[in-house]
């Protein structure tokens, strides 16, 4: 049994319209949600042995908050392919990266992370995954068991899905 978590970047800032997209940094509201994202990860017992992250400013300062609340530092991978990457191109970056990892955390955008994390949901409670496929905001934050002895065999609907966060969950009930 494998686990799949997928996360969104946090928030970003647009103020400076000179940056290139990759190099936008969070923006306030994203700095502020990192905390709660850190101390869901901790709660939550979140333990991956990989990270495939893309390569933007955002999701490397995303990382940063999550880092610290994992219970060991997982061997980590920046990858380009994973930029604004598509669902499928999502899919074939955790089969060729996976590897011998147990638990993978991919770090990514939407449209095309949201897409992958629908298309991964297989089972799992129904408000979860109703949440899930109609929205997957920035911090959003998914984990799946998947019943395969290699990431090689990833396919979709291939997840049960474990749980769904997102940070404004964690405001509504604070």
């Amino acid at each position: 049994m494998k686990r799949l978590y997928v996360l969104r970047h946090l928030k970003s800032d647009w103020e400076d319209e000179t940056l290139d997209d990759h190099d936008r940094p969070l923006s306030k509201r994203g700095l502020r949600d990192g905390s709660a994202l850190g101390a869901y990860c901790a709660r939550a017992g979140i333990a991956p042995d990989l990270v495939l992250s893309s390569t933007a400013l955002r999701t490397r300062e995303t990382l940063a908050f999550v880092l610290p609340y994992l219970p060991k530092l997982p061997q980590l991978q920046l990858l380009g392919g994973l930029y604004l990457a598509s669902a499928d191109d999502i899919l074939t970056q955790a089969r060729q990266y996976g590897g011998q990892a147990e638990r993978i955390l991919i770090i990514g955008h939407n449209d095309g992370l949201h897409q992958f994390a629908a298309r991964i949901y297989n089972t799992g409670p129904r408000q979860s995954g109703e949440s899930l496929a109609a929205k997957y905001p920035t911090g959003a934050f998914s984990s799946f068991d998947i019943p395969l002895n290699r990431w090689q065999d990833l396919g979709w609907r291939s997840g049960d899905l474990q749980d769904y966060w997102t940070p404004k969950s964690e405001r509504t009930e604070a």
